[in-house]
């Protein structure tokens, strides 16, 4: 076969082209309304069509994965202008001097609660649903309606007499304070018009999975 080859193309390559190859009926004559020319020589009769491709975006692929806990806005339940509505938060409690005490509590926006069977007691006295804090002024603010960093400040009292001030955030252990004998850290938020969010802080999930309902 090999040898029979170059025969073969010699042929091919002197035969005489015929007027019906290059889309004429007669010559001299155009081509019949709606002829199409014959394909090349080495081309199918039915190419494959050529679709367009759009070029993927530039952040697919790159950079940290979402937030399970935090939709984008674009795709957030809440309305133009409307403000989140917090319904609880699953809190942990922690104790300075006592290393072994823990306590859970369900809290609810300016609803006391009582810190195991001490005389504390603590109340959530605003809710900030995406926490910052101006470098200079200082001042608590929030960046958007989203629970991007749920953060809740606490006053802690004993015997009805406030004794100390602290935050809870949802993705950030707990802190104490200088003169704080409690510390608290979030796990889970419950909303009314957005859907529960839950810690990824290292500490809060391996507390979630003892979490009593």
């Amino acid at each position: 076969m090999r040898s029979r080859l170059p025969l073969l193309a010699l042929a091919l390559a002197l035969a005489p082209i015929s007027a019906a190859a290059l889309g004429d009926t007669s010559p001299g004559t155009p081509p019949a309304a709606g002829a199409k020319p014959a394909p090349a020589a080495g081309t199918s009769a039915n190419p494959a069509p050529i679709t367009a491709t759009t070029p993927a975006p530039a952040s697919v692929g790159s950079g940290p994965p979402p937030s399970p806990v935090a939709p984008s806005e674009a795709g957030s339940p809440l309305k133009p202008g409307e403000k989140l509505k917090m319904k609880s938060v699953t809190l942990h409690v922690f104790h300075r001097v006592f290393r072994n005490f823990h306590d859970q509590v369900e809290a609810h926006l300016k609803q006391e609660f009582r810190i195991g069977d001490s005389d504390y007691t603590g109340v959530i006295t605003e809710f900030v649903p995406d926490f910052a804090m101006g470098l200079q002024s200082h001042k608590v603010m929030t960046r958007s309606q989203e629970p991007k960093n749920p953060a809740f400040h606490i006053i802690v009292r004993k015997n009805g007499t406030p004794v100390d001030t602290t935050w809870a955030f949802l993705d950030m252990p707990p802190h104490f304070t200088r003169r704080a004998l409690v510390a608290f850290i979030a796990t889970r938020v419950t909303f009314e018009n957005h859907p529960t969010v839950t810690s990824r802080d290292s500490l809060a999930l391996k507390l979630m999975q003892s979490e009593t309902r």
